[in-house]
């Protein structure tokens, strides 16, 4: 009976241990994550955050911090980049982060082999990551693919990412304007908001953001890129010092589309940002506001919608 007790203690202690077994991240030094990653002959996880980002947070709970996932993380030298540090944005920049979350994975020796972008369920990120603990770089396969006779705008553009994501901006950016002239319902406005995402977030080049983002949202209007275009656009025009122009983009396509009362809030946003506008606009964005409310049903969607005529609210689209 003594040593039934026993083992069951032991396994119950041992079960308590695996089930708080969790992987540290060194924060923000990627060249220091990948020194050690070159010692160890190990590949580098290089995972880019931020706070505000809801994907992130998933991300994080369903599957970073879950015990049984510590052992595929510990196949690698992890470090976590906060997007929003002013010192992260040299890696942001490196590694040309576009959107968030992002994975990159680098070799023993620092060389990208590949990135996860984004987040959707546990199984299929944990899958892909799986796949790139011990894959090759596939540069050389979606270069054939793009460049093949039968070749498909999609393809052109996979390759046109990849490149930029390596730093070959010249090369990229023209093959993404190529796609973009196709004029592809998917695959142009998805090439035009990586431009768009390139310039601003990662080069911090607004002014030159600026005419894409317009571009796209003006040639793509049934594009599921094009309301949050409207945004850049107007975000781009008040960093260079013409945020009324851009809030004039944002009320005039609010009331464009009354049914998206996404695009109201956009403007509502947008305007809380800027107060000093508010005065000659409040009139115009209350009735867009009242307008949407009387067209909209679902009860989240109104309360948002309720909260923003409040001086103190604020909502920002990432």
């Amino acid at each position: 009976m003594m040593n039934l007790t026993r083992i069951a203690l032991i396994l119950c202690l041992l079960s308590s241990a695996s089930a708080q077994a969790t992987v540290s991240w060194s924060d923000g030094d990627v060249e220091a994550a990948r020194a050690r990653a070159a010692k160890r002959d190990k590949r580098t996880l290089v995972f880019v955050t931020a706070s505000w980002c809801p994907a992130c947070q998933r991300l994080k709970r369903e599957v970073l911090d879950r015990p049984e996932n510590a052992g595929l993380l510990e196949r690698f030298e992890r470090v976590a980049v906060d997007f929003d540090r002013e010192a992260s944005h040299r890696w942001v920049q490196a590694l040309v982060i576009l959107g968030l979350p992002t994975v990159v994975v680098l070799d023993s020796r620092g060389k990208p082999v590949g990135r996860i972008r984004g987040y959707s369920d546990a199984a299929s990120w944990t899958q892909e990551l799986e796949r790139l603990s011990g894959a090759t770089d596939r540069l050389a396969h979606i270069q054939r693919a793009a460049r093949a006779p039968e070749a498909a705008p999609a393809d052109r553009l996979k390759l046109a990412r990849l490149l930029l994501e390596r730093g070959n901006e010249s090369q990229a950016l023209a093959l993404l304007r190529d796609v973009v002239d196709v004029g592809d319902p998917a695959a142009s406005p998805e090439a035009l908001f990586v431009m768009g995402r390139y310039h601003h977030r990662v080069k911090r080049r607004p002014a030159t953001a600026r005419p894409i983002w317009r571009e796209l949202a003006l040639a793509f209007p049934a594009s599921p890129f094009a309301a949050g275009a409207w945004w850049w656009y107007a975000r781009a025009e008040a960093e260079t010092g013409h945020a009324g122009i851009g809030a004039r983009a944002l009320l005039d396509s609010a009331r464009a589309n009354l049914s998206d009362a996404g695009g109201v809030r956009r403007a509502a946003a947008f305007l809380k940002k800027h107060p000093a506008l508010l005065p000659c606009a409040q009139g115009e964005l209350t009735a867009l506001l009242d307008e949407a409310l009387r067209r909209v049903s679902d009860e989240g969607e109104r309360e948002r919608l309720r909260a923003l005529r409040s001086p103190a609210s604020e909502e920002t689209p990432q």
